[in-house]
């Protein structure tokens, strides 16, 4: 008799379920990863990667407009991404934490201003559905389409 094992209520529906680890080959579930640092006055500070992270991009960006126009300015992307990589800010295991293939622009907008996680695709999607390419002519059309399925299928700086 094969018994079913009861559903995980931990996990709200949505979610991907927390990755499952072994070690010495005992499987092994991460809920959730902490950093811990000395703060100002030297007391040990244990949180979230999440909130870590948070914590230090609203230091660097006081709001989500201020993140927007120093992203806008930056004529490459990638730099931004490693300076905050240089100050020990590593967007990967956030990535890996969020669980959904976020670029580096939603995924600081998510995690540091509680915007709504969109990933290439569903970007590239509501660009589709606002119908803004209807105004350019037929061939303008098909280079716009090409290059908004290649941002959906790669993403873009």
């Amino acid at each position: 008799m094969i018994v079913d094992e009861p559903p995980d209520i931990s996990i709200r529906p949505g979610e991907d379920p927390p990755r499952k680890i072994y070690v010495d080959g005992v499987g092994a579930t991460i809920v959730g990863e902490r950093v811990e640092y000395l703060d100002e006055q030297g007391r040990l500070v244990t949180e979230t990667l999440r909130d870590f992270t948070k914590n230090a991009l609203k230091k660097r960006f006081a709001s989500l407009d201020a993140f927007l126009k120093r992203w806008k300015a930056a004529e490459r992307k990638q730099a931004i991404i490693e300076e905050l990589e240089n100050e020990g800010l590593s967007l990967d295991p956030l990535a890996e934490e969020v669980g959904k293939d976020l670029d580096p622009f939603d995924l600081i907008c998510h995690v540091a201003f509680d915007q709504p996680a969109l990933t290439r695709r569903e970007r590239a999607d509501n660009v589709r559905k606002r119908d803004v390419f209807t105004k350019y002519g037929p061939q303008a059309r098909a280079v716009l389409e090409a290059l908004l399925q290649k941002v959906s299928r790669s993403g873009s700086d």
